[in-house]
């Protein structure tokens, strides 16, 4: 059987985002318990007089005997206290310069590795035509989960598919964000690794929705790989409903029903980066796989 690679890799993007959430959680806590722990940031003149304010106006409400005065000294602390736990705009830029600086240099390791062990990589991560279909699962737990905050209880194909595939389409736009990497190793994302990182590119994005409309009910729906007018090659789904072709690619976030209606039609107003398609190189699901050969192929 032929082999498919795909070159594209998202390594650097999982360790950014696990690392960078690891920063703002961190950020977060040290800044909530900022008037009672060491930061290991450096105060502000501002918060220093804030900090000298705050133990003035205990002084004086422990010596104060007026109730009415006691309210108003109290209310004075708390506005001076939360006031003291806001970040200050120079300690945002510090911390955020330092998790740039720190992310820049973890990319050039990542990239060093990534090249290093670059054939490796791609042994392991070639799939048959068998395990491309396969990709596309409607049983993955993940995407039962997903799908079924998409339908109703009484889901019914003919009824209720094209307002649940819209739900569906609109959650890959807006939950699984899109990078376009281009990179000498071959890699291909399982649906649930993908919900699970929240991340992936064209081929990622269209292999999701393309299981997300298997696990709807929709047979004809297919992941195509097409070659643009730019030499470019990119991938979205495509599929039929009520007699009108259907194309879907996430990565541009256009409406669902804007390549939608007559096959001719969609398929000569649809552009990526104002290109539009020269050809489709090939195209799979869950039970077919056919590949366009050309006559320079």
């Amino acid at each position: 059987m032929p082999k498919i690679t795909k070159k594209r890799l998202f390594w650097v993007f999982f360790g950014f985002r696990k690392i960078f959430r690891g920063f703002q959680v961190n950020y977060v806590l040290v800044m909530a318990f900022s008037s009672t722990t060491e930061t290991g940031l450096k105060k502000t003149s501002k918060e220093k007089m804030i900090l000298r304010n705050i133990s003035a106006l205990e002084q004086s409400l422990a010596e104060e005997t007026s109730d009415e005065r006691k309210t108003e000294l109290e209310n004075q602390l708390s506005s001076l206290k939360d006031h003291l736990q806001e970040p200050s705009a120079q300690t945002v830029l510090e911390v955020n310069i330092s998790n740039s600086n720190k992310e820049e240099k973890l990319s050039r390791i990542y990239r060093i590795l990534l090249e290093k062990h670059a054939k490796l990589i791609n042994e392991q991560e070639t799939k048959t035509v068998g395990e491309i279909k396969a990709l596309i699962n409607k049983d993955d737990l993940s995407i039962h989960s997903i799908v079924n905050s998409f339908t109703p209880e009484n889901y019914n194909f003919e009824n209720h598919f094209f307002q649940a595939a819209e739900k569906a389409y609109n959650y890959v736009v807006n939950e699984i964000d899109f990078v376009d990497v281009e990179i000498s190793i071959s890699f291909w994302l399982t649906p649930k690794e993908i919900i699970s990182e929240k991340i992936g590119d064209d081929e990622d994005q269209a292999v999701l929705l393309c299981s997300f409309l298997y696990s709807l009910g929709d047979e004809k729906a297919e992941v195509v790989i097409a070659e643009l007018e730019n030499g470019e090659a990119h991938a979205f789904v495509i599929s039929e409903f009520n007699n009108k072709f259907l194309l879907l690619d996430p990565t541009q976030k256009k409406d669902f029903r804007e390549f939608y209606g007559e096959k001719k039609e969609v398929l000569e107003n649809y552009t990526y980066n104002e290109s539009r398609i020269k050809r489709f190189m090939y195209k799979f699901n869950h039970s077919t796989y056919e590949q366009f050969v050309t006559e320079e192929e």
